[in-house]
């Protein structure tokens, strides 16, 4: 361990192993569980679709363990260990997470040591694959690549989130921000036995990782174990940014695609000048899209939705780390203009008047609930950190709390007029019904 007195980042300690692993831990007897999260950081590319299928091969099997049952086998004999992956983005990023839960050992007969022997397995499921030679075995390969394929048609399934990406790809066309965390149905037939081992490669040796424990645990213990879960080979360095710059059309652009869909989603992207940000505007942001699009009591929900009755549903989301606002509304292809022409009366409002104190203190009480609600999960106060370590504003959820109390409607009204017109609208647009149907 390079440092015996940590630092503090947010509401965990910051440690460094030796080969410099930057560990991040939560002591707390609250749960009856410790969780520990290695998060690999990747450029978001065409790589994509190679790096999310390895987590799934590598559950497949070890040198020591050749087949998915005697991995089970395993993790059943350690009191019913857990072991996950999962695949997100953050920012210009691909995030690859791996978990690892283990019962706290002080609540079974006996206190038999568990959280060793469940590291010394992780550390098989991650640098120990069980090959072919010098790559995954073919058979086993095949199957993961179609599951894998199957996912990401999936998502097409999904019409809103297949609407959000095709947002994106319209709006970020090119840039690493709008790609598909787990890559596109083109990338991943391409893909090889060898060129998914050389992904694994890439995801062990040369990617930076971070890790998380979230426990009753001792820093110092957390960073020894650590120190020999991952190898010394393992950066620690930040990863290369893709390209941030974003130009803006001088006129926003409509896309429609037609599908035989019962409800059309009409979903919008702008961007948000976070330039010079402030940590109040920073905060001042949040309560903004959560007036604007953040529930049931929330602008476009009241007035969309509930007076107008055009829409099914009508919210908005905010990406405070790259910078862009989003609107989505289910509707009926008919009202598709004057759902849009109501959207933007409603963000054009909150640039030229104050919120409502009753608006405002019920977002901010909304906000605060939900990120109280983070202290009654490990994985989500990991999530709360990652967050962190994104922006580079590091709180504890206490003073993200009482600095969200602090917001005016001044506030929310000066950084309004940080929010651009739209990029893009975008609808995936089914047939309009008659008139009253």
């Amino acid at each position: 361990m390079t440092s015996s007195k940590p630092d503090k980042a947010g509401d965990f300690d910051h440690l460094r192993t030796r080969s410099g692993l930057d560990v991040f831990v939560l002591p707390t007897r609250k749960w009856k569980t410790k969780l520990v999260r290695l998060h690999v950081r990747a450029p978001q590319s065409e790589r994509n679709a190679a790096r999310a299928l390895v987590p799934n091969l590598l559950r497949r099997g070890t040198r020591r363990l050749p087949n998915m049952v005697e991995v089970s086998r395993a993790l059943e004999g350690l009191y019913g260990t857990i072991w996950s992956s999962s695949a997100y983005k953050l920012g210009d990023e691909q995030i690859l997470a791996f978990r690892l839960e283990t019962v706290e050992e002080k609540f079974l007969p006996g206190h038999p040591p568990l959280f060793g022997p469940a590291l010394k397995l992780a550390r098989e499921l991650l640098y120990e694959p069980l090959l072919d030679g010098a790559a995954f075995p073919s058979a086993t390969f095949e199957q993961e690549r179609l599951n894998h394929r199957r996912d990401i048609e999936a998502q097409y399934n999904d019409k809103l989130s297949w609407a959000f990406q095709r947002l994106l790809d319209e709006m970020f066309r090119g840039e690493p921000y709008g790609r598909p965390v787990l890559g596109t149905v083109a990338e991943t037939d391409a893909l090889t036995a060898a060129s998914a081992t050389d992904a694994h490669r890439e995801i062990t040796t040369r990617l930076p990782m971070r890790a998380f424990a979230v426990g009753d645990f001792e820093p110092g213990e957390v960073v020894r174990f650590l120190e020999e879960l991952v190898p010394s080979g393992a950066s620690a360095a930040p990863a290369p940014s893709g390209a941030r710059s974003h130009r803006a059309p001088a006129t926003p652009r409509t896309v429609i695609e037609k599908e035989p869909v019962s409800q059309s989603k009409l979903v919008s992207g702008r961007m948000v000048d976070l330039a010079n940000l402030t940590e109040r505007e920073f905060d001042a942001l949040r309560v903004y899209a959560g007036v604007l699009g953040g529930g049931f009591h929330s602008r476009l929900f009241q007035t969309v939705r509930e007076k107008h009755s055009l829409a099914y549903f009508a919210s908005s989301s905010l990406d405070r780390l790259r910078g862009v606002l989003y609107t989505s509304c289910g509707i009926d292809a008919a009202v598709r203009e004057k759902v849009m022409a109501l959207v933007e009366g409603e963000i054009a409002s909150l640039r030229s008047a104050p919120v409502r104190a009753d608006e405002l203190e019920q977002t901010k009480n909304l906000i605060i609930s939900g990120s109280r609600s983070m202290l009654d999960s490990p994985g989500g106060m990991v999530e709360t950190l990652e967050a962190n370590l994104a922006t580079g504003r590091m709180r504890s959820l206490e003073q993200v709390c009482s600095a969200v109390a602090q917001v005016t409607a001044a506030d929310v009204m000066a950084v309004a007029q940080r929010v651009l017109p739209p990029d893009v609208v975008y609808c995936l647009e089914g047939e309009a019904r008659p008139e009253g149907a």
